[in-house]
């Protein structure tokens, strides 16, 4: 069963959660306020899920946003099919937040994501590119 998600983007903090979301928005970056955009993303039901990438944000607010985030990654991993779920500061930029999520399922992460950030960790986030992969399978090494 594949599932059909639809985001519309119509702003520019709304292209920050756009990408979180797994979408890389590329040269879309500078469209006008009035403007919107549909991404569509189909994906089977039972196929485990890769989020990566990272945020940036001011140097000076990075530490606090992350500390900010541990609630939600203590959420995720009590969350049904998480297997693991990361938001760490970056050991060499000191603007970047790597985020790593492991899920068993499409509907897992859409049913945990819901609205994504908050407002308040919205606005700190300066770039993203943050990606969602589709994984047919995976063994341990």
């Amino acid at each position: 069963m594949a599932l059909r998600n639809v985001y519309q983007l119509s702003d520019r903090t709304s292209r920050s959660v756009i990408r979180t979301l797994g979408f890389d928005v590329g040269v879309s970056l500078d469209m006008a306020p009035d403007q919107t955009m549909t991404f569509t993303n189909e994906s089977r039901q039972d196929t485990m899920i890769i989020v990566s990438g990272h945020v940036r944000t001011d140097p000076a607010e990075r530490d606090s946003y992350v500390a900010e985030c541990l609630a939600v990654v203590e959420q995720a991993r009590k969350a049904a099919g998480c297997v693991d779920f990361h938001i760490s500061a970056d050991a060499l930029e000191p603007d970047r937040i790597n985020i790593y999520e492991q899920w068993e399922s499409v509907a897992d992460v859409e049913a945990f994501r819901g609205a994504g950030p908050s407002g308040e960790q919205q606005a700190a986030i300066l770039d993203a590119a943050v990606y969602q992969h589709a994984v047919e399978s995976s063994e341990r090494l």
